[in-house]
């Protein structure tokens, strides 16, 4: 689908999921280059910039995560500059560029005048995208301070996958991150003298996003490794109780397989009361064992 808008002296034209025919025409209508235009056939794996004469083509990718409890979706946005026009090239719902379509469909709407540069929308474009990862971020930080209250209550083990899912999620974040970066980093000189204005806030957009994105990963990095020491812990504990039962029934295995020996002249086999002389010589070096064992404190 192809939507164009008309803001004062800018062209937006908004372009949603589309087929080969719906490319071809927009590449006629507004001659974008074709080396420009072979990247638009299907989304990319990684960022890609482009500049062809009066022409800019770049792409990147974020986060698009409705909930914390699935699978974070990597979503692509193509944006194509030529002089005053702006087209923007989404592969599935992009909740930036649809809340701005909102936005300017209510204000035709209602008859007012839009009057917006292209270095405006664009910022306005980058303000929206922005501010729905910073929302995202926002959920991260209330969910790993639930992650840490389940830790200390007890819950480690259930507690690892949590949170490796959330480091998948920043990790994903911070990739968005870095291919904003690279595209500021590497742009012609000419595009970034006519876009300063852009440039300078979608830098402060990113840099801000950034920052909560590395505070985020620190008080990740703080659980997992709190997390896996609670439970490497645990695991002692665990091995520290086994080796006790070990040598408190040590003694009696070896008691047994005295007694048992198809010898003649065992102690006490035979007597009166043989088993449970037996019985008690074994409690007396158990008892001796606990003893000693205790005042090591491996029972504390």
């Amino acid at each position: 689908m192809i939507v164009e808008y008309k803001v004062a002296g800018t062209t937006w034209v908004d372009v949603q999921s589309p087929d080969a025919n719906e490319l071809s025409l927009l590449c006629d209508n507004y001659d974008i280059n074709r080396d420009i235009a072979q990247n638009l056939l299907q989304p990319l794996s990684d960022t890609k910039l482009i500049t062809n004469d009066n022409q800019l083509y770049f792409s990147f990718h974020v986060t698009g995560a409705q909930s914390l409890d699935v699978k974070p979706r990597w979503i692509e946005l193509d944006i194509i500059i030529i002089d005053e026009i702006i087209i923007t090239v989404v592969y599935e719902p992009f909740a930036a560029i649809e809340t701005l379509r909102k936005d300017l469909d209510v204000q035709e709407t209602l008859g007012k005048d839009i009057s917006l540069s292209i270095n405006q929308l664009l910022a306005s474009m980058t303000q929206r995208i922005h501010r729905d990862l910073r929302h995202i971020l926002g959920a991260i930080n209330n969910h790993q301070h639930r992650i840490e209250d389940r830790i200390f209550g007890g819950n480690e083990r259930q507690m690892v996958r949590t949170i490796s899912e959330t480091g998948r999620l920043l990790f994903s974040l911070n990739q968005s991150i870095a291919e904003q970066r690279y595209i500021i980093k590497f742009l012609p000189d000419q595009f970034a003298a006519s876009f300063a204005p852009f440039i300078t806030y979608w830098q402060r957009e990113i840099e801000h996003t950034a920052h909560q994105t590395k505070a985020q990963y620190e008080l990740y990095h703080d659980l997992r490794r709190t997390n896996e020491e609670l439970l490497a812990t645990k695991q002692n504990e665990v091995m520290r109780k086994l080796t006790l039962v070990a040598f408190l029934t040590s003694p009696l295995t070896i008691l047994a397989g005295i007694f048992g020996m198809n010898t003649r002249n065992v102690p006490f086999v035979g007597l009166e009361y043989d088993f449970w002389l037996i019985l008690g010589v074994m409690l007396v070096v158990v008892l001796i064992t606990m003893a000693a064992l205790y005042r090591k404190g491996w029972f504390d």
